[in-house]
């Protein structure tokens, strides 16, 4: 009777500490991932392109924007690297784009790189972007058609 008593009482002081104690830590471990994305924010880089399809033969302008990914405020100053991507996924062109004050611009023009019709992407990403996964880079599909024709 007291060894089940004891086994009882042990149980119940168990129950009610360690959630308490459990608690602490989570706790602990919250202020240590709020400490550190407060001083090695994620950046989200978005491009906004002049239109939905191109021309093998057009100039594709773009507006990039650089942001804070938790609090979605511009970035003050970075370098983006906007790639254009061929089907084959071989990197064909690459631009350095200034971000200032969140934003930047550039263009690739597509005559001189004489391209077939088909589905490219665009991907983008800064050189803080490279220490994490490659997910987090942007990736946008672009269709090229031939001159005069439209899907």
């Amino acid at each position: 009777m007291k060894f089940t008593l004891f086994v009882m009482r042990l149980f119940a002081l168990l129950f009610i500490v360690f959630p308490v104690f459990s608690q602490s830590i989570q706790d602990e471990h919250t202020a240590k991932f709020n400490r550190y994305n407060e001083f090695r924010p994620q950046e989200k880089l978005f491009v906004h392109l002049d239109k939905p399809f191109y021309a093998v033969s057009d100039n594709i302008w773009f507006n990039a924007y650089l942001v804070d990914a938790k609090r979605h405020q511009p970035r003050r100053e970075a370098l983006a690297y906007i790639e254009l991507i061929d089907p084959e996924n071989e990197v064909i062109a690459k631009r350095n784009v200034q971000i200032v004050n969140g934003t930047g611009f550039g263009d690739f023009d597509l005559s001189s790189l004489q391209l077939e019709p088909g589905e490219y992407t665009l991907r983008g990403y800064t050189n803080y972007m490279r220490n994490i996964d490659e997910d987090f880079f942007l990736k946008q599909q672009i269709s090229l058609v031939r001159q005069g024709v439209e899907e």
